[in-house]
């Protein structure tokens, strides 16, 4: 007798849990770095290396990620992913205050980030989805906004009112949890337990592949750098929200809710994503939720001339709305591009590009920071790099010859 629910929605669940963990890691530590910053006198550059630390071992950890999920396996790599971040934030528990073991911690913090977060769930997803793959991927990834929009007020309450300290020994035990999860229900493919994915499997044929655009040279560079531009505008933009709004003179619990509105339309806006993409095509959903990304991150630049709270909270929308595209971009790039058996060394060559991306953009907000006393014209750059990722998206579609629509 089958299951009214197919176990794959269950898989889904599981890499929410463990995408929700590494944003934690990564979006979630705005929150723990302005506590940094304000309680313990940490400079612009110090906190921003923590970041930095984070984003190159992610980077690192994303160049071996297929030989390390080809040699473990999904559920058992994954498992060592989220237990990584589970380590970082015991040390940064123990830390108190103590700035070189902050970046200890962030190098543990950094696996899970490059091995736990979006390369693992869409591996996933294209097992376990013939159907609806983008929807899955997208709820999957929802995690990055539920982590932000009930993390963010929580854990600053949490700091508030009992401590730093407390709120990362909380997120070590949610990183706990969610691996133990992940030994126990992750299936590394529907055959392991008598199934097929969701909508039967895929049969790839001649027609088939010739619905897919063609990836040359020419086209996997200017994806590949339009990875890396998102990147940029990615983890270090979010990273930062908590600096760049309470240096410009506004309150710290204000702030918080504001991240949390940034997570609340960025867990909506994810969902719309995925449907975008199934019914209207990549580039489409592309254009339009890079538009409103550009106008967020330039939301955030304003706010050094006009530091009022509703400019914070239109620019944290806008930010949440159009946010998706620079996790699920590139997934979603190299499915348009890819088939199924070049699906995973593609999809890590984008990978790489943003996660060099975050680490080449993470330690430009405390430098610039330090330099003008304020992180808004970081901001400003951001916004002009992702317009330019947008432009060069849209030149390896429209160049790409060997398209056929579907149906």
């Amino acid at each position: 007798m089958r299951s009214r629910v197919h176990y794959g929605w269950l898989i889904v669940a599981v890499c929410m849990m463990m995408i929700f963990g590494a944003s934690l890691v990564s979006t979630g530590m705005s929150i723990g770095i302005n506590a940094l910053h304000r309680d313990y006198g940490m400079s612009g550059t110090e906190t921003s290396a923590i970041i930095t630390v984070c984003s190159a071992v992610a980077f690192i950890s994303t160049c071996f990620a297929d030989r390390f999920y080809k040699r473990l396996g999904l559920r058992n790599g994954m498992f060592v992913a989220v237990a990584s971040g589970c380590v970082a934030f015991l040390i940064y528990t123990l830390a108190d205050g103590t700035q070189y073991i902050y970046y200890i911690g962030s190098i543990f913090g950094g696996v899970t980030y490059g091995l736990g977060f979006m390369l693992p769930a869409s591996l996933l997803m294209r097992r376990w989805f013939t159907t609806n793959r983008a929807l899955a991927l997208s709820i999957c990834s929802s995690g990055s906004g539920l982590s932000i929009a009930i993390g963010s007020p929580i854990l600053e309450t949490i700091i508030e009112n009992i401590g730093l300290n407390i709120s990362f020994f909380i997120e070590a035990v949610f990183m706990a949890i969610t691996a133990i999860l992940i030994l126990l229900l992750v299936k590394n493919d529907p055959s392991d337990i008598g199934l097929e994915p969701l909508g039967g499997k895929e049969i790839q044929s001649d027609t088939k592949e010739k619905k897919r655009f063609h990836l040359s040279h020419t086209t996997i560079i200017l994806l590949m750098i339009a990875a890396t531009f998102g990147g940029i505008c990615g983890f270090p933009a979010t990273s930062h929200f908590a600096l760049n709004f309470s240096t410009a003179g506004l309150d710290d619990m204000t702030v918080a809710l504001g991240i949390s509105l940034f997570g609340v339309m960025l867990l909506i806006s994810k969902l719309v994503f995925g449907e975008a993409v199934d019914r209207k095509g990549t580039l489409f959903a592309t254009l339009l939720f890079g538009s409103f990304t550009v106008l967020g991150l330039f939301g955030g630049f304003m706010i050094c001339n006009i530091s009022e709270n509703w400019l914070m909270f239109t620019s944290l929308m806008l930010m949440g709305i159009g946010y998706p595209v620079i996790s699920l971009g590139y997934p979603n790039w190299t499915a348009d591009f890819t088939s199924m058996d070049e699906y995973p060394i593609n999809l890590k060559r984008l990978q790489m590009g943003y996660q060099f991306g975050i680490m080449a953009g993470s330690f430009l907000p405390g430098m610039i920071f330090d330099a003008s006393g304020n992180y808004s014209w970081t901001y400003l750059m951001f916004s002009i790099l992702m317009a330019a990722s947008l432009v060069l998206v849209s030149i390896a579609y429209k160049s790409a010859k060997d398209f056929m629509p579907s149906g």
